[in-house]
């Protein structure tokens, strides 16, 4: 058990009881739903890329200033760049990135490959984005119904030390958030099993 359950023992034990099969069922059927955000960072030119991805919400930046200047960072998306970027390197980038971006995002970086590699290199990233969206959406979904779905007791309300709605949710996230990674851990078959890594995982200091 994670060291923030401490908080609220009982609710840990509630939210095991969730059906996470169903959840994942749901958020498989709804993933089309969701449109992730195709950004090609870079002065290269990608024009005939992004005609034959035209199905597809699709940006060009020149630099990742422009990239958070613009606010497209608020969004999920996959960002396409070149290797052996002048104004920093790859793993550099995906270390800004990190930093900035809070939803589901991937990094492509591509160096003398054909078009038609790129093109589906970036189409099978999307639609690993999108699971992850619709994932993590339905985790959302479920910690808000599971907290204001229920009954507090009178020693709930009555107890000043009782954390707020808000609190209880994203609590209530990070124990389904753990729930969800450790079945596709063992369920890699699942319609997530390329994005394991990117179901995060809880901080134990919560």
């Amino acid at each position: 058990m994670y060291t923030f359950t401490k908080h609220a023992p009982e609710l840990a034990e509630q939210i095991n009881a969730i059906d996470l099969e169903h959840l994942l069922e749901n958020a498989s059927n709804s993933a089309k739903s969701f449109e992730p955000r195709i950004i090609f960072i870079s002065e290269h030119d990608w024009f005939s890329v992004m005609s034959d991805l035209s199905e597809y919400s699709c940006f060009s930046c020149s630099s990742v200033h422009e990239f958070l200047r613009i606010g497209l960072h608020h969004y999920p998306c996959v960002i396409i760049t070149i290797q052996g970027r002048a104004e920093c390197s790859s793993s550099a980038l995906r270390q800004i990135l990190s930093t900035r971006i809070k939803k589901p995002c991937e990094v492509l970086t591509f160096q003398n490959t054909t078009e038609n590699q790129v093109i589906e290199t970036i189409k099978a990233a999307y639609q690993r984005v999108q699971n992850l969206m619709s994932v993590e959406h339905s985790i959302s979904q479920e910690a808000e119904k599971f907290i204001t779905g229920r009954s507090l007791s009178p020693m709930e309300i009555g107890q000043n030390s009782e954390p707020p709605i808000m609190h209880k949710i994203k609590i209530s996230e990070k124990l389904i958030r753990s729930r969800v990674a450790d079945l596709i851990q063992t369920k890699p078959e699942e319609f997530l099993r390329e994005a394991i890594d990117q179901i995060r995982k809880p901080s134990s200091n919560f």
